[in-house]
């Protein structure tokens, strides 16, 4: 490939990547359809991945309304087990003292967890078929068996949290696009994976 079409095919992939942050932007703005929202980024990030050349912006329509009514129930269940967390550090700082590190280690702990489930949770929802007891048990299980991958997309993320702080203009162009194709990237290996070792 010549000097020419590189620099054309970066510049291809730095204008999808940023139409692509621009509609999950534009349709989280309800903050309810963010779940959605990310779903249907993971799947135009999944057609990408197996070699399809799609419409952003149908694409993302389809798995948006494909997925709406399931990935904002999670959302909601996400959103209401992370409420009773806040409720629960409430009540800890009115514990006797001598309770107060026993309970920082019972929220630490379930707050970790959640935090790595919900990185398994929406790639799960664009990989298969499940139930809602099949999607919090199965992102517990790769939680438990698989938590270093998860533990380094987060952190990935929180880097590109204060990249984009320091300069904002990423939040614009690149920061969710980019989160979200790692978070696919990174769970799609593992699915991999487990799909070898179940075969």
């Amino acid at each position: 490939m010549s000097y020419n079409g590189k620099i054309f095919q970066l510049l291809e992939v730095v204008r999808r990547y940023s139409y692509l942050n621009l509609l999950w932007i534009l349709f989280s703005v309800p903050i309810i359809t963010i779940s959605p929202a990310t779903v249907a980024a993971q799947g135009v990030i999944k057609e990408w991945t197996e070699g399809n050349e799609p419409r952003i912006t149908s694409t993302f329509l389809f798995y948006f309304k494909r997925n709406l009514k399931r990935s904002i129930s999670v959302g909601l269940i996400q959103f209401i087990i992370l409420g009773v967390m806040m409720g629960y550090l409430m009540i800890f700082f009115q514990l006797p003292s001598l309770w107060k590190a026993f309970a920082a280690f019972i929220l630490l702990f379930f707050l970790v967890i959640y935090l790595i489930m919900s990185v398994y949770l929406y790639p799960l929802i664009i990989h298969f078929e499940m139930s809602f007891q099949q999607l919090f048990r199965n992102s517990f299980y790769l939680a438990v068996s698989q938590p270093f991958t998860a533990i380094l997309n987060l952190l990935i993320l929180s880097i590109m949290l204060v990249v984009s702080f320091i300069l904002p203009v990423l939040f614009i162009l690149f920061t969710f696009s980019i989160c979200i194709m790692m978070n696919y990237k990174m769970t799609n290996s593992i699915f991999n994976k487990v799909k070898k070792v179940a075969v």
